[in-house]
């Protein structure tokens, strides 16, 4: 049997097609919800500075609190007292880095100049973390990477922290470290 074809039936084949070959290939490429990746979003939302005022301390950052200063004890360092306005800071960025699926430094200049400009902070540092279910979890891969290590020995009096978890359960940390004129 002979089966005639148009041009144009064919066309629109290749057009379906490759309409479903393009379907395909977005749901293959969409994040998988348990992949601990975290990819940049093509626009970014703003950074949230303007969380919650006065800072309020859950028992997971304040046991990180104690297990960087415990840290820098043994490495003969001076403690570090937390700074709720630092840590509002914090999690404002734990709040962008959950909105924007993302784990990074965007806008730390921005955080680096607002304590700056507010509290006079003249020595600043930042270190971030994502997935990691206790506070110990975070601070041993801090200290297993040279550069993140070398913010906590820093020389700060000060530390902003804030551990966030996202809708999954993830947990997002930020350590903000300065130093303030005494």
């Amino acid at each position: 049997m002979f089966l005639a074809v148009s041009k144009t039936s064919i066309m629109k084949a290749m057009s379906i097609f490759g309409l479903g070959l393009f379907i395909a290939a977005l749901i293959s490429c969409s994040p998988d919800q348990d992949a601990e990746a975290i990819s940049q979003p093509q626009q970014p939302s703003q950074p949230v500075t303007q969380p919650q005022t006065p800072y309020v301390y859950s028992a997971d950052e304040r046991q990180l609190a104690s297990l960087i200063n415990d840290y820098r004890q043994s490495v003969g360092k001076s403690e570090l007292s937390l700074h709720p306005y630092a840590s509002t800071l914090a999690q404002g960025h734990n709040a962008y880095m959950i909105a924007n699926d993302v784990m990074n430094h965007d806008f730390f200049e921005q955080r680096a100049d607002e304590l700056r400009e507010t509290i006079g902070a003249f020595n600043i540092g930042e270190n971030v973390a994502f997935n990691y279910q206790a506070p110990s979890g975070a601070l041993q891969a801090w200290l297993d990477s040279e550069g993140h290590r070398a913010t906590v020995e820093g020389s700060f009096t000060h530390i902003g922290l804030s551990i966030s978890a996202d809708a999954g359960g993830r947990h997002y940390y930020t350590a903000l470290f300065v130093s303030i004129p005494q």
